[in-house]
C-alpha cells in the first residue's frame, strides 16, 4: 500500500507541474569571452566574528556590512579602513519605531543612510551621521511602498526612489515619488509570458540586481537566473543589452502555483558593485541545487556601455562584493577563515 501511495505522489508531482524557461534576452547581443581576464588575491583585514555579511558597501573609508540571518539582532556594523576599528552593530530588528524587519538592500544618498525594508514594504532613511557615527536611530523617517512591494529599491537625489522587481508592475523599471507616494514613470515592459504562468512566477523566474550609476543617468539590472545583463538610460529610456558567456536562460517549473528549480535551474548574478566607469557583477554559474550555489568566485566587469571589459577569478567564494568608487581595490568576506579580505584591481 506504501508503494502504491508513493508512486501515485511521484506522478502526481511529475503531472502538476510544468517545466518552462523565460528568454529575457531574445535581442541581445552574445558574446562569449571577455576582452581580458585576470586572478586576484585576497589578504586579510580583520577577522569578523560577527556574522556572515550578505551585502558590503563602502562609503568613503568606512566599509558597511549588513547581515539578513534569522538570528540577527542587528542589520549594520561599520569597519573603518583608516583606523582598523569595527563600530558597534546598528540599526535593531524589529516593529518598532526606526527598527528594520527585512532589509533587501541599502545605501548612502547624500546626508542619509536609507534601507529598503522588503518585509515591511517600506524605505527608511536615517541621518546618516547621527546613525554611522554615534549609532542613533532618533531621526529617521519611514516610507510606506503604497504601490506593490519592490524587490530592489535604491534612493536617489529629492527623494525619488528607483524601483526593480515590484510584484504588481509590467515594468522592470519604477520611479517612486517618496513624497506622495506616487509612482511617476515606468520603464522597460517585461516579456510577454503566458497567462498560465502566474504573475508571482514571472516575478521569480526575472528577478535581477539592480545597480545605479552614481550619476544617476543609468540603472543596470543583472539577471538572478540568466546571464543576461542590461542597461538603461534613464533619460531617454533607451537600453542595451548582452548576454553571456555562458549564453543560459531562466529555467523553472510551476507547482502549485509557485515557482520551483529545475536541474537546469542556474544561478547567474548574485550580486555587485557599480562606480562611474564599471559594474561589478558577482557571478556563480551553478546549478540551483550545488553546493555553494550562492556563491560566487567570478566577478564580470562591464563599462556602461556594456563592454565585456574583464573576468575577474577570486581565490576565495563569496556571496558579497563591493569596490572603492576609484576601482583600485575590491572588498569581500571570506567565510572559510572568517576575515574582511581585501585586493588590488589596479
Amino acid at each position: 500500500m506504501l508503494k502504491k501511495v508513493i508512486i501515485i505522489s511521484i506522478v502526481c508531482f511529475i503531472s502538476c507541474s510544468k517545466k518552462n524557461n523565460t528568454n529575457i534576452g531574445k535581442d541581445a547581443t552574445h558574446f562569449s569571452e571577455f576582452y581580458e581576464e585576470k586572478n586576484v588575491q585576497f589578504e586579510n583585514l580583520i577577522e569578523f566574528n560577527s556574522g556572515v555579511p550578505r551585502m558590503m558597501n563602502i562609503e568613503d573609508s568606512t566599509l558597511m556590512m549588513a547581515f539578513q540571518g534569522s538570528g540577527q539582532k542587528y542589520f549594520l556594523q561599520n569597519y573603518s579602513i583608516k583606523t582598523g576599528e569595527l563600530s558597534e552593530q546598528y540599526i535593531s530588528k524589529g516593529r518598532g519605531p526606526g527598527e528594520i524587519l527585512g532589509m533587501n538592500n541599502f545605501g548612502v544618498k547624500g546626508d542619509k543612510l536609507w534601507i529598503n525594508d522588503y518585509t515591511a514594504k517600506k524605505m527608511t532613511l536615517f541621518d546618516k551621521q547621527k546613525v554611522m557615527s554615534d549609532f542613533l536611530k532618533s531621526d529617521f523617517k519611514e516610507y510606506p511602498y503604497k504601490n506593490g512591494r519592490p524587490f530592489y529599491s535604491i534612493l536617489t537625489k529629492d527623494l525619488k526612489c528607483i524601483l526593480t522587481g515590484c510584484e504588481t508592475s509590467k515594468y522592470k523599471i519604477q520611479i517612486l515619488d517618496l513624497t506622495n507616494g506616487k509612482i511617476i514613470d515606468e520603464i522597460g515592459l517585461l516579456p510577454e509570458h503566458s497567462t498560465e504562468i502566474p504573475s508571482s512566477v514571472f516575478r521569480q523566474a526575472t528577478l535581477a540586481h539592480s545597480f545605479l550609476k552614481p550619476t544617476e543617468d543609468k540603472i543596470a539590472l543583472g539577471y538572478n537566473y540568466t546571464d543576461v545583463f542590461e542597461v538603461y538610460d534613464l533619460k531617454t529610456k533607451q537600453r542595451k543589452i548582452v548576454q553571456g558567456p555562458d549564453n543560459f536562460d531562466s529555467h523553472y517549473q510551476i507547482l502549485d502555483k509557485e515557482w520551483f528549480y529545475t536541474k537546469k535551474t542556474r544561478y547567474a548574478f548574485i550580486g555587485g558593485a557599480a562606480t562611474d566607469s564599471f559594474i561589478y557583477l558577482l557571478f556563480s554559474g551553478k546549478q540551483y541545487e550545488e553546493k555553494n550555489a550562492y556563491k560566487g568566485k567570478y566577478v564580470f566587469v562591464y563599462d556602461w556601455n556594456l563592454n565585456p571589459i574583464k573576468k575577474i577569478t577570486m581565490n576565495i567564494e563569496t556571496q558579497q562584493i563591493c569596490v572603492s568608487e576609484n576601482d583600485k581595490m575590491i572588498y569581500s568576506y571570506d567565510e572559510m577563515t572568517g576575515y574582511i579580505v581585501k585586493a588590488k584591481l589596479m
